[in-house]
C-alpha cells in the first residue's frame, strides 16, 4: 500500500520527517511533528452546556506472526502494558527506516509498559525481506505483515503511520510522519501512560500555514457538537489546541487575519481519537 506523502513545504514550518509517497516515486518529503503549544484563550465565550458523551471505538482484536516465528495478540499485549503503538511501513520508505532507531530505544527504555509491533502494509515486503532488513539495521522490536489485518485503513496521508491504542482497547491516537528523536517517542508514549491518563480526554490540534509556509497566527477555529462550539486560535507558530471527550467533532474555519483563507475548505471533521490537522491558507482571490 503506498500513498501520497503529506506537503515537503511542511518541513520548512514544523520539521519533522513524513511518510512516504508510492515506490516508484518515493520522495522523501517532510510532515510536522505534533507539538501542543500551551492553552490558548478562547476568542470568544463558549456556550455553557455539557460536553458531550466520549465516543468509544474499541480496536478489533487481531494477531499476527512476527518474523522470529512468534505471534502477536493486542488483547495479550494489553494485559500487561499501558500503550501498543502499532507502526505501519514499507521496507521502501525511506523516513519509516530513518525513525526505526529511535523507536527501537525508546521501545527498550519502556518495555514494561509499552508494547510496540512494527507492521508492513507492502505486501511485497514478506517474511524473508523482513528479516533481512531487520537483521541489516540491527532491529529487535517485533516485526511482521500487515496483511490480514484491517489495520491498513488507517494509512490515509502516507507512511510511517502510527495508531496508538491506550489501556482500554481503543485507539487514542493516530499520528503521521516519522519522529526524529528517541525524546519524540519517549515524550508520546508519556501522554497515554502513568497515573494521571485519562481516557476521556483527547486532544486535537490544527496548524494553520500560508503559501509561505509561515504559521498563520490569530485563525480561529470553531469544534463544535450538536449543542455547543468552543472556539480555539491559534499561536505564533500558527498551533491551536482542543481538548475535550472523544468525539467527531465538526470543524469550522470562523476567520484568519490578512485576508486570508482555507485552500481546502473551512470545515472538517475529526475522529474520536486524537489527531493534527494541516490547513494551508491562502490571500483571497489567489
Amino acid at each position: 500500500m503506498k500513498r501520497l506523502c503529506i506537503l515537503l513545504s511542511l518541513l520548512l514550518l514544523l520539521g519533522c520527517l513524513t511518510g512516504c509517497a508510492q515506490k516508484t516515486d518515493p520522495p522523501e518529503t517532510a510532515a510536522p511533528e505534533t507539538k501542543a503549544p500551551e492553552t490558548q484563550p478562547p476568542a470568544t465565550k463558549a456556550p455553557e452546556t455539557e460536553a458531550p458523551a466520549p465516543e468509544v471505538e474499541l480496536l478489533p482484536d487481531f494477531t499476527v506472526k512476527t518474523i522470529d516465528g512468534a505471534s502477536f495478540t493486542l488483547s495479550e499485549a494489553l494485559k500487561d502494558h499501558e500503550l501498543v503503538l502499532i507502526n505501519l511501513f514499507a521496507t521502501w520508505c525511506g523516513p519509516c527506516e530513518m525513525e526505526f532507531p529511535y523507536l527501537q530505544e525508546a521501545w527498550q527504555q519502556t518495555a514494561d509498559k509499552v508494547a510496540v509491533i512494527a507492521l508492513s502494509v507492502e505486501p511485497t515486503d514478506t517474511d524473508e525481506v523482513l528479516t533481512d532488513y531487520a537483521a541489516e539495521r540491527g532491529l529487535t522490536l517485533p516485526m511482521g505483515s500487515a496483511t490480514g489485518t484491517e489495520l491498513g485503513s488507517f494509512v490515509t496521508e502516507g507512511i510511517p503511520t502510527t495508531i496508538l491504542v491506550d489501556r482500554t482497547g481503543r485507539v487514542a491516537g493516530v499520528e503521521v510522519g516519522a519522529k526524529t528523536t528517541t525524546e519524540a517517542f519517549l515524550s508520546l508514549f508519556d501522554g497515554f501512560t502513568g497515573e494521571d491518563y485519562d481516557p476521556n480526554v483527547c486532544t486535537y490540534t490544527v496548524y494553520a500555514y500560508d503559501t509561505s509556509y509561515e504559521g498563520v497566527a490569530g485563525a480561529v477555529f470553531n469544534f463544535c457538537t450538536d449543542t455547543m462550539c468552543t472556539p480555539v486560535t491559534t499561536d505564533a507558530d500558527g498551533a491551536a489546541v482542543f481538548t475535550g471527550p472523544p468525539a467527531r467533532y465538526h470543524v469550522q474555519v470562523v476567520s484568519a487575519p490578512n485576508r486570508l483563507t482555507p485552500m481546502s475548505g473551512d470545515e472538517f471533521t475529526t475522529e474520536p481519537y486524537a489527531q493534527t490537522f494541516y490547513i494551508p491558507f491562502s490571500e483571497s482571490g489567489t
